[in-house]
């Protein structure tokens, strides 16, 4: 069995959404986060290796591994391989922007490893589609390239507006392209109190990004007026 869980790339949407599944997947087990950059490799392996002697698995998360200095992570890496060497109930959870060869090497045998390289274009909706899978969502074809052109292929803007439709969609319905550009796209057509709403509400991401138009918005003056015009 495979006990260290390895993800690594640049891509750290990805690896978060594989942490996240994996955390969710090992729920049962007790799980302990160790902050490599504030503890000795050492300790933990001597506290890993008591554990499983006197009682059952745990599910350890590594973290700060991208701020570990040279000298640090070279025996962090000691380490992880000593106590992957021995037999244990343990599990293992890795996430890290950069993961040396050598190391991905080594630990080989014992991990089940993941690359997170950055993505594009089709593989950007490709994530999108998935996404929406995930959530039950049906939706227009026009709605993932427009989604694609509003990020500029950037897959953490993706993340944001995603986080922004999926908890406002009707599930009972398809998400169409009207939705999406009234929800999404630059637009001047807010006034402050339409800001305030947002930001009380399940919208309030949205809030926060139309916030950067308040310069643009019509005087109290002009809003009166148009009020009183509108038929």
């Amino acid at each position: 069995m495979k006990r260290l869980f390895l993800i690594h790339g640049p891509n750290e949407v990805l690896r978060r959404q594989y942490e996240k599944e994996y955390v969710e997947k090992y729920a049962s087990l007790e799980k302990t986060i160790v902050y490599t950059s504030e503890k000795e490799p050492s300790d933990f392996v001597s506290n890993a290796s008591s554990d499983f002697i006197f009682g059952g698995g745990e599910f350890f998360v590594l973290k700060n591994w991208d701020e570990l200095k040279e000298h640090a992570l070279h025996e962090w890496e000691k380490a992880l391989l000593s106590i992957l060497s021995m037999e244990s109930p343990h599990l293992f959870l890795l996430s890290a922007e950069k993961v040396s060869k050598k190391f991905l090497s080594m630990v080989d045998p014992y991990a089940e490893i993941r690359e997170c390289k950055p993505l594009y274009g089709r593989d950007i909706i490709a994530f999108i589609r998935q996404q929406f899978q995930n959530h039950q969502i049906k939706a227009e074809e026009e709605v993932y390239e427009f989604l694609l052109d509003l990020s500029n292929q950037s897959l953490e803007e993706i993340d944001r507006m995603l986080h922004i439709l999926i908890p406002a969609v009707d599930k009972k319905s398809s998400l169409t392209l009207r939705f999406c550009e009234e929800l999404l796209a630059p637009s001047t057509n807010y006034s402050i109190f339409d800001l305030i709403f947002f930001t009380h509400t399940c919208l309030a991401r949205f809030g926060v990004v139309r916030s950067h138009d308040l310069s643009h918005l019509p005087s109290p003056l002009e809003l009166q007026n148009k009020r009183e015009h509108t038929p």
